[in-house]
């Protein structure tokens, strides 16, 4: 049996083929993608106070959207004073703290070196160097319109709407 193709036809049939591996090596490179972006998530678990959940819950929707797998902020929202506890008894590991005032950091300082005896301080307080803030919250000011001036914003022409 003989098979005879003619130029149109031969040109055709390797179309198909180029475009059948193309597209298993497409699948296949997809599927490793898949597996290799679900093996890359590094999730990162977010502990502070829940008056900030208000506007918190936008920010790491935004931020998880963003990094698209690659990271993830989990967040719980718990009492500053709980979760100093729950830290210094090791049944929170939070990659992130945020506390509902600065006070908390040198506590949790403190708090650490007296229930892990011997072991490395969590942070020092005063080396600025060895510790950073990652998250700022929104500071409000409840003032009188006597005093606003004082806490206006820079070139604002009225203090008090400023």
């Amino acid at each position: 049996m003989r098979i005879i193709l003619k130029p149109m036809g031969a040109i055709t049939l390797l179309a198909t083929i180029v475009l059948l591996a193309v597209l298993a090596a497409s699948n296949a490179w997809k599927q490793q993608a898949q597996k290799n972006k679900t093996a890359e998530v590094q999730d990162i678990l977010l502990v502070t106070d829940a008056a900030k959940k208000g506007w918190l819950q936008n920010q790491i929707y935004r931020f998880n959207l963003q990094n698209d797998g690659r990271y993830h902020v989990t967040t719980r929202f718990m009492d500053t004073r709980e979760a100093l506890q729950a830290i210094l008894h090791d049944k929170e590991k939070p990659v992130l703290w945020s506390p509902s005032g600065s006070n908390w950091t040198a506590a949790l300082a403190d708090g650490w070196g007296k229930s892990h005896p011997g072991g490395k301080n969590i942070v020092q307080v005063g080396d600025s160097d060895a510790y950073r803030t990652f998250l700022r919250t929104p500071l409000v000011f409840l003032t009188t319109r006597k005093k606003a001036p004082f806490l206006r914003k820079t070139f604002a022409t009225e203090p008090w709407h400023g």
